[in-house]
């Protein structure tokens, strides 16, 4: 069903479907907005305690790539929300009106011992599908159980028709309820430099209340890259400069607390009030999603932005 609006110059609407009297009779779905003058568009999503937001994407491809994907619980049972740390959900829309996609998505462990995966989806034109690794989404929750439940990756998705999409990332009841959304890049996203504006790792005292990570993702699906990490403080001043070979295909994670792929000890010289920016550069087009997560009795939040490279 349209839903029409009409916005002055320089001015912005908001069209809320919890409140919108052309309510669509299924609960999920996908929209395609038309305008005779330029719009941005911005997307905010709200469940479960959860909030987030994305710039919509306007650039399909039929090759997409998904730099962090997780699926993170303890405990036995794969259908228990309580016992989730992390887990993801990619939600991908067909920009054929009249085709439907075949798409492919292929589940890339960090780990080389954990387990690979492909799930085929069939997408009708301007319709949307997610794939989710805590409840499956638009498949069978039992698809992602050879995963295990300490995975981490990426996924390649490949499609006869072009795409765009979105990445949702939940930090699970198990470690506070956090959201976060990044979009999905394309070949044509991919740079040798890329740069992340926000880094955070503030621990005062020892309890810990920001941090930080960064998920590189190697396009090259020959190649290793060869990537260096840069982190500069508020004042321009380069505190710690990391180096990191990344395989063909597969991802690596810096995280200023735990250390996500690297020990964490190797973050140590931001010291706990750290506060600034990454410049990385690569030998290989990179793909690079950062997160930011806060904890602490004041606050627990999260969210993702994707890397910029320079214009």
């Amino acid at each position: 069903n349209p839903v029409n609006k009409t916005i002055p110059a320089n001015a912005q609407t908001t069209v809320n479907l919890s409140t919108e009297s052309q309510v669509f009779t299924s609960n999920d779905g996908s929209a395609v907005i038309t305008s005779n003058q330029p719009v941005a568009v911005v997307v905010t999503t709200h469940w479960l305690g959860r909030s987030s937001a994305y710039n919509c994407p306007t650039q399909g491809n039929t090759l997409l790539y998904v730099p962090a994907q997780f699926r993170l619980f303890s405990g036995t049972d794969p259908t228990i929300l309580a016992n989730y740390t992390l887990y993801s959900a990619n939600v991908l829309m067909n920009l054929s009106s009249t085709t439907a996609a075949t798409v492919r998505f292929r589940y890339i462990p960090r780990n080389p011992a954990n387990a690979s995966l492909n799930v085929d989806v069939s997408i009708p034109p301007l319709s949307a599908k997610g794939l989710n690794t805590f409840n499956g989404g638009s498949v069978a929750p039992a698809t992602f159980n050879v995963l295990g439940n300490n995975w981490d990756g990426v996924v390649v998705i490949e499609s006869d028709q072009p795409l765009v999409g979105i990445n949702n990332t939940n930090w699970g009841p198990a470690a506070g309820v956090r959201s976060a959304t990044f979009k999905i890049i394309g070949p044509a996203d991919g740079a040798q430099l890329v740069f992340l504006p926000h880094q955070r790792r503030t621990a005062p005292g020892g309890s810990w209340q920001e941090w930080s990570a960064a998920i590189v993702q190697n396009l090259s699906t020959t190649s290793a890259a060869n990537v260096t990490l840069r982190y500069y403080d508020a004042a321009g001043v380069e505190k710690l400069v990391l180096t990191q070979s990344i395989a063909a295909g597969t991802a690596f994670g810096f995280n200023t607390r735990t250390g996500g792929s690297r020990p964490p000890a190797d973050f140590e010289p931001l010291g706990s009030a750290y506060a600034g920016g990454l410049r990385i550069t690569s030998d290989q087009n990179i793909a690079v999603v950062a997160q930011y997560i806060t904890a602490g009795a004041a606050k627990v939040a999260g969210s993702a932005y994707n890397g910029i490279p320079p214009q």
